[in-house]
């Protein structure tokens, strides 16, 4: 009945193996759904059939998701496909996981009489940020960084999601010294005043039904059959809160596919999936390997693309979509030649079809910011799905603009202060502030230090440099203006010596400055201009109307689908783009590149007609590795088979690891924290400090990471 009324009504025939997963009725069952074969569609006509052939009430059917936009499309998915058919069709209920968990905690809240308030969601000023920001400055006495809360709010919902113990919470993994301390402090002014966050609605009901039988009967009655969508997405507290509301019948559908798990950051993990069959015994496994979305060729490739992960479901991908066009690698010159020629691509496409989708995706929002600011120079129009201004807010760009409005207001004791490390090092803590405390509020502070402080010559060589340099930067233009503030303020030799953020990251960021800056007249226009973007981008946000172009990082790109892909800065370190961990092990690598070849997977598998990948040969006039993924997918395109073999350079067992003495003080190099030196070393790992950052590498591993230099003499 219901699979008659798909064809007839909708014109939809399900294949051999989506009409298996409609008819499980009962027991857990695992469902692997390649990335296009029409999961939602199966998930609601399989609901429909529990319905109208199995007579199951409605009201006692489930579906639990990951995100309210997935939850809000398969409610509406299901409407569309059967409401003439139900009519009680808005009584089954689509939510998901964190809106179940509120629903239980709020039935608590009254139960108890003991209410709660929400410090985060669309509808209310983001409270949450706020208190994090008080939290920081008590322990730092310091403003938080826009980066730097975003790392505090990423690693409690790590903690959180793993269900972590306050030990460790304190063995974390992060360059944020007190963390702990933060996270204490945070969970303690929430808890002293009923204040919960999104995590909390997880960690907290998973407590709730573990400790009390009652609840945990109650909620286990709500539904007989449960149903859970986007499952690799699932983190562990997730995943444990589900399990505690499972009746004894286990009624539980999951589907999801491993080779799209991309969320670690958020807790997920593909082992979840993997020993599904381990914790349900008698559970059966269902596959959906049909693609409908892509090409013949696009499957072929992301087919064997995927397959060079390890930690995965076996899965015989197919289409039966004809050839379309085959998947393209572009190498350009330069950033900048990225830009135009993919540009000039793309209005090839519109022309021969306007109602044409066009997908721009990318690992990191910087990359967004040359395409952005060139399309909107062309007047060309296009949506923007993610914070690509986020940029705007890195401490490099806050750093420059402090520089430039430095030069022009040389007696601000604030700015000196702000970038006095940045740009002069060379004077000490203490002689700036003995300065400060003394000198006329007016006058200019770098001459006041050679006036009135008792310093060596090649300290005044250096700050008449700088206040030379300083009053130059004044009469730059363009280009030149980024030009000067790295190489004659010095401000490239702090980037070269900072730890933070790897040599690859700040080309990045500096080779999107320089496409930015070109056509500014003077420094103090700078700020304005990117006032400007960012003001234009928000319009683009707000503006609900359909564009043929958007732009999106990789994942928020997730269940999306376009005509044609463009995935720009495939190059190494960008993509994959790896942590940089105090403890560097073989396992965390390889586990970080399985990830993110699953991310560029994702990329791949969004394009209907084709995916065209491309990499600039140089950034700021500095030669650049293109990713070795593109090493992989070479091997896989036809016209490349014969001309190359696969490269494949990441950090997996075939490695051959060199043989290299790391006596304490020799000079190495890492392809991503640059230059260091040996500070000691035991039997099993050894220090090296890289700018102002200690990094603990295993010596299993140090042979494959690091090369030997010569230390200059």
């Amino acid at each position: 009945m219901v699979l008659k009324w798909l064809e007839r009504q909708h014109d939809i025939n399900l294949n051999y193996q989506q009409i298996e997963v409609v008819n499980h009725f009962s027991g857990p069952a695992l469902v692997l759904a390649v990335a296009g074969a029409g999961k939602t569609t199966c998930i609601c006509t399989r609901t429909a059939n529990l319905v109208l052939e199995k007579k199951v009430d409605p009201t006692r059917i489930g579906t639990l998701t990951f995100s309210k936009a997935s939850a809000i499309d398969m409610k509406n998915r299901f409407s569309k496909l059967f409401a003439p058919l139900i009519p009680a069709v808005k009584k089954v209920h689509f939510s998901t996981i964190h809106s179940f968990c509120y629903q239980i905690l709020k039935h608590h809240s009254i139960q108890t009489q003991c209410s709660f308030h929400l410090i985060e969601g669309s509808s209310r000023l983001n409270h949450k940020n706020i208190l994090l920001r008080k939290v920081y400055h008590y322990h730092y006495n310091d403003f938080m960084s826009e980066d730097t809360l975003e790392e505090i709010d990423r690693l409690i919902g790590y903690a959180k999601n793993h269900l972590m113990t306050k030990k460790e919470i304190e063995k974390l993994d992060t360059n944020i010294e007190k963390f702990s301390l933060i996270y204490d402090t945070y969970e303690k002014y929430k808890a002293k005043n009923h204040l919960l966050d999104f995590n909390d609605l997880l960690t907290k009901t998973y407590i709730l039904l573990l400790k009390n039988r009652k609840y945990r009967e109650f909620f286990s009655r709500r539904f007989d059959f449960w149903q859970l969508d986007e499952f690799q997405d699932v983190s562990p507290v997730q995943w444990e809160i589900i399990k505690l509301v499972l009746n004894n019948d286990k009624n539980i559908l999951c589907v999801g596919d491993d080779d799209q798990t991309i969320y670690s950051f958020r807790g997920s993990s593909p082992s979840i999936m993997l020993g599904f069959g381990e914790h349900f015994s008698k559970s059966k496994k269902y596959y959906i390997e049909e693609n409908f979305r892509c090409g013949s060729e696009i499957i072929r490739i992301s087919k064997g693309f995927i397959q060079n992960n390890h930690h995965r479901y076996h899965k015989n991908i197919f289409t039966r979509n004809e050839k379309r066009e085959v998947p393209e690698i572009v190498v350009y010159r330069n950033e900048k030649e990225q830009v135009e020629k993919t540009i000039h691509l793309i209005s090839n496409r519109l022309k021969e079809n306007k109602d044409c989708s066009i997908g721009i995706l990318y690992r990191k929002n910087v990359s967004a910011l040359p395409m952005i600011h060139r399309l909107l120079a062309l007047e060309i129009p296009f949506s923007v799905r993610d914070q690509a201004t986020k940029v705007f807010r890195h401490w490099i760009v806050k750093d420059i603009l402090d520089i430039i409005d430095y030069a022009y207001n040389p007696h601000q004791e604030d700015l000196l202060k702000r970038i006095y490390y940045r740009i002069c090092g060379y004077i000490k803590k203490e002689q700036l502030e003995q300065v400060l405390n003394t000198r006329s509020p007016n006058r200019h502070i770098i001459k006041s230090i050679l006036t009135e402080s008792d310093i060596e010559e090649y300290q005044v060589l250096k700050l008449n440099k700088l206040a030379s340099s300083l009053e130059e930067l004044k009469t730059k233009k363009g280009r030149n203006i980024l030009t000067h503030i790295l190489q004659s303020i010095g401000y490239e030799e702090f980037l070269k010596r900072n730890g933070s953020l790897s040599i690859t990251s700040s080309d990045h960021i500096i080779s999107v400055l320089y496409q930015l800056i070109e056509k500014i007249e003077e420094p103090l226009e700078w700020r304005n201009y990117l006032n400007e973007i960012e003001g234009e981008i928000s319009k683009l946000k707000a503006a609900k109307d359909h564009q043929n172009i958007t732009l999106s990082t990789i994942h928020s790109a997730k269940g999306l689908e376009y005509d044609y892909v463009f995935i720009i800065d495939v190059t190494e370190n960008i993509i994959p783009s790896l942590k940089a961990e105090a403890q560097i092990s073989e396992k965390s690598i390889i586990d970080q590149i399985e990830e993110e070849r699953r991310l560029f997977y994702v990329a791949m598998t969004r394009a209907r007609k084709k995916v065209t990948m491309s990499t600039s040969s140089k950034i700021i006039n500095k030669e650049q590795k293109e990713s070795f993924f593109l090493d992989e997918i070479k091997c896989q395109i036809p016209y490349a088979n014969s001309l190359l073999k696969a490269i494949k350079k990441h950090y997996d067992d075939k490695v051959t690891e060199r043989e290299i003495s790391l006596d304490t003080g020799s000079v190495v190099f890492h392809h991503q924290f640059g230059e260091g030196v040996v500070l000691h070393k035991k039997n099993d790992f050894v220090v090296v400090k890289f700018g102002i950052e200690e990094k603990k590498i295993s010596m299993k591993y140090a042979g494959k990471v690091l090369k030997k230099k010569k230390r200059e003499r």
